[in-house]
C-alpha cells in the first residue's frame, strides 16, 4: 500500500505541477491542501497530531486513492510533471518499497542504487552475502543467451563488443562482432597510467603479445655432430660435457627461426660451461667461445653468401672458484647484411673455443647451448 501511495502522489503532483491560472477555486484550494500534506508526509504518525486542514486533506487524499486503486487508473510517463519530480528529492520520497514498474521511459537525474542504502557511484549494484556482481539471467529457454553488450552504432549485430554465456553449450565468448580484420581484442594493464597492451588477440585469430616474452631454445651438446677435431667428453659429478682446450675443436648444431620471434630484435646464445675440475679460471684470465653461422632459407645453398662469427669472453675475476659454472652470452646480429635472420631460416652453427685468443690453460667443459629470443605470439607446429 506504501508504495501505490507513493506512486500517486507522484500522480497528484503532476496534476498540479503547473501555474494557477486557469484553475477553478477549488483546484487551487486541493493544491494548497496537498502542498501543506507533502510537506508531512509520514502516513503512521497519528491523525490526532496532525493540524484540522492536514487531517481533512488526508481524508479526503485516501479517498481518492481507494478510488483509483478500484478503477486500476493508469498513468503515462507523459502525464508526470518534470518539475515535479526533479523538486522531489528524497526528504519527500524516502524508499520504494516492494515492486515498481514503470511502463515506459524512465530517466534518473542523479543516481541509482540496487540492494543497498547509500551510493557510492551513479550506478551502484550490490547483493547481500556474496559481493557486487550484477547479474544478466537468460530466458528459460535452453536456448537463449544471456549477454552483455557494448554496442559501438547501436546496431546490435554490425559493430561491439560482447560478454556471451551460451546456454546451449555452457560455452562463454568473449565476441567482436566487428566483421573485419581490424577487429582485435585487446588485453590492457597499467590504464589508469601509461597502458599497457600485454595480449592482442588479432581479427584474424592469431596472438600476439606486443611487449613480447622471452623464450628459448635449447641445444643439447649430446646432439651436436663432432668436427674432425673434436672435443673431448668429460663428466664432472652429474654434469656431462664437451671439453675445448685445443684450436679447432668444433661442435656443429642446427636450429630453425621461430615463427613467433618479433623479427626486429638479435637473438642470445647462452654457452653453459665450467673449468677443469682442479683448475679454475684465475683473476684476469680470459676464456673465449665463438659461434660462425649461416642463416639459409629454404631452397638455398647452405653455403650461400659470407659466415658471420659471433663472440663471447669471459674473464676471471678474483673469487672464482673450482668447477663453477659459467654463462656465456654470445650475441647473434639479427639484420647482418650477410647472414640476415629469417623466420623459418635454418641457422647453422659451429661453435669452438679461440684458445689463441684466450688465456686460460685448462680444458673450458660445454655442457649446453641455448638460444633466447623475444616472441610476441604463439609459436607454430
Amino acid at each position: 500500500m506504501r508504495t501505490k501511495l507513493i506512486a500517486l502522489i507522484f500522480v497528484v503532483g503532476a496534476m498540479f505541477a503547473q501555474s494557477n491560472e486557469g484553475r477553478s477555486d477549488g483546484q487551487v484550494i486541493l493544491q494548497n491542501y496537498f502542498d501543506d500534506f507533502i510537506q508531512d508526509n509520514s502516513f503512521g504518525t497519528s491523525v490526532l497530531s496532525r493540524s484540522d486542514g492536514q487531517t481533512t486533506y488526508q481524508n479526503l487524499f485516501i479517498d481518492f486513492l481507494l478510488w483509483a486503486d478500484t478503477a486500476s487508473v493508469h498513468l503515462t510517463p507523459d502525464s508526470l510533471s518534470t518539475t515535479f519530480l526533479v523538486v522531489s528529492d528524497t526528504a519527500f520520497i524516502d524508499t520504494l518499497e516492494n515492486n515498481v514498474m514503470f511502463g515506459g521511459t524512465a530517466t534518473f537525474i542523479d543516481s541509482i542504487g540496487i540492494g543497498l542504502t547509500s551510493l557510492s557511484s551513479q550506478l551502484h549494484i550490490e547483493s547481500d552475502g556474496v559481493g557486487p556482481r550484477i547479474v544478466l539471467t537468460g530466458k528459460t529457454d535452453a536456448t537463449a543467451d544471456a549477454i552483455l553488450l557494448l554496442s559501438a552504432t547501436g546496431a546490435t549485430n554490425v559493430q561491439g563488443l560482447q560478454l556471451r554465456y551460451d546456454r546451449g553449450t555452457a560455452e562463454g565468448y568473449i565476441e567482436n562482432l566487428y566483421n573485419n580484420d581490424a577487429g582485435n581484442i585487446v588485453f590492457r594493464t597499467k590504464t589508469a597510467g601509461t597502458p599497457i597492451n600485454a595480449m592482442t588477440i588479432l581479427g584474424t585469430g592469431a596472438i600476439t603479445f606486443p611487449a613480447g616474452y622471452s623464450r628459448h631454445i635449447e641445444l643439447q651438446v649430446g646432439s651436436a655432430v663432432l668436427g674432425p677435431t673434436a672435443p673431448s667428453p668429460t663428466t664432472v659429478g652429474t654434469f656431462r660435457g664437451l671439453g675445448f682446450d685445443a684450436d679447432n675443436e668444433v661442435a656443429n648444431f642446427i636450429f630453425d627461426v621461430p615463427t613467433d620471434w618479433d623479427g626486429v630484435s638479435d637473438m642470445t646464445a647462452h654457452v653453459h660451461w665450467y673449468p677443469t675440475s682442479g683448475d679454475a679460471v684465475a683473476n684476469g684470465e680470459t676464456v673465449q667461445w665463438d659461434i660462425t653461422y649461416r642463416s639459409i632459407a629454404e631452397g638455398e645453398a647452405v653455403d650461400s653468401g659470407s659466415s658471420v662469427t659471433a663472440s663471447g669472453t669471459l674473464t676471471g675475476g678474483a673469487s672464482e672458484t673450482d668447477k663453477e659454472l659459467y654463462y656465456t652470452e654470445i650475441i647473434l646480429d639479427y639484420d647482418h647484411a650477410d647472414q640476415p635472420l629469417t623466420a623459418e631460416d635454418c641457422v647453422g652453427i659451429q661453435f669452438d673455443r679461440d684458445v689463441t685468443t684466450d688465456t686460460y690453460s685448462g680444458a673450458g667443459i660445454v655442457t649446453m647451448l641455448h638460444i633466447q629470443y623475444n616472441s610476441i605470439t604463439l609459436p607454430e607446429g
